[in-house]
């Protein structure tokens, strides 16, 4: 592997990876648990 080849091998990871990081990071923390479905029905109610 020359240097060119290794720089760019990483380029296309770390663009290709740090998207999939934070969608998936994103979509762990936001994604309904068992149980959040009434905890959202709570708080969405109208006044």
């Amino acid at each position: 592997m020359t240097e060119e080849t290794l720089i760019l091998v990483l380029a296309l990871a770390t663009c290709l990876g740090f998207p999939l990081i934070t969608i998936g990071g994103a979509w762990l923390l936001y994604r309904p648990r068992p149980g959040d479905e009434q905890h959202e029905q709570l708080t969405n109610v109208e006044p």
